[in-house]
C-alpha cells in the first residue's frame, strides 16, 4: 500500500511539473511583445507598432507615436491611415486588383503617459506584403510617410496545441500503468 502511494505522489508531481512548465510556456507566448518601425519625416519622428510581435490576418491594433524634433509627444493631429496590399507584379491574376483599401482615422490614446500616441484596430483580409501610408497634418503642412508590413496567416498556436496533446498522452499512459499496476495487485480468484 506504502508503494502505491509513492507511485502515486511520483505521477501527481510529474503531471503536476509538466502542468507547469506548459502554463509557462503558454504565458511566454502571450506576453505582449511589440512589432515596432521607426521612421524619420521632415523633423518628426514617426513610430509604427503593432501590439504583437507577429502582424496577422484579422484583427490588430496598431498605434502610430508622433514625437517632435526635441522628443516631446505631438497632441491634436489627425493622422489618417491607409492599408493596401501590395499589389506587385506577384499578385497578378489572384483577385487583389478588386480589393479597396482600408482607410483609418486614428484616435488619440487617452491615457496621461500616452500623449503622441495614436491607435485603432486594423483587420487584414490576406496574409503578404501590405503597403501602409500615414498622413498626418501639423501647422498647415502636410506629412506622409510610408511603411511595410508582413502579414501572417493567422493559424492556430502550434506550441500550444501540441503542449495540450503531449498532456492528454501523458495521462492515458498514467492511467494505463496505475490500471494494470492495480491489476496486478488483486490477487485472482479461482
Amino acid at each position: 500500500m506504502q508503494k502505491h502511494n509513492k507511485n502515486r505522489l511520483k505521477v501527481g508531481s510529474l503531471c503536476m511539473g509538466f502542468f507547469l512548465i506548459l502554463t509557462l510556456t503558454a504565458a511566454q507566448s502571450v506576453k505582449a511583445n511589440e512589432m515596432v518601425i521607426a521612421k524619420q519625416i521632415n523633423e518628426y519622428k514617426v513610430v509604427l507598432s503593432f501590439m504583437s510581435p507577429t502582424v496577422k490576418t484579422g484583427q490588430n491594433e496598431i498605434m502610430v507615436r508622433l514625437r517632435d524634433a526635441q522628443g516631446k509627444p505631438m497632441e491634436n493631429v489627425k493622422i489618417v491611415l491607409t492599408a493596401d496590399m501590395d499589389r506587385g507584379a506577384s499578385m497578378a491574376g489572384h483577385g487583389m486588383e478588386m480589393q479597396k483599401p482600408i482607410v483609418l482615422e486614428l484616435q488619440p490614446a487617452h491615457e496621461m503617459e500616452k500623449m503622441g500616441d495614436y491607435m485603432a484596430r486594423i483587420e487584414f483580409s490576406d496574409k503578404g506584403k501590405w503597403l501602409l501610408h500615414a498622413v498626418f497634418d501639423v501647422g498647415g503642412k502636410n506629412n506622409q510617410v510610408d511603411f511595410e508590413v508582413q502579414v501572417a496567416s493567422a493559424g492556430p498556436n502550434g506550441l500550444l496545441i501540441g503542449g495540450f496533446l503531449a498532456l492528454i498522452v501523458l495521462v492515458i499512459l498514467i492511467a494505463g500503468i496505475a490500471k494494470r499496476k492495480r491489476n496486478k495487485s488483486i490477487p485472482k480468484q479461482g
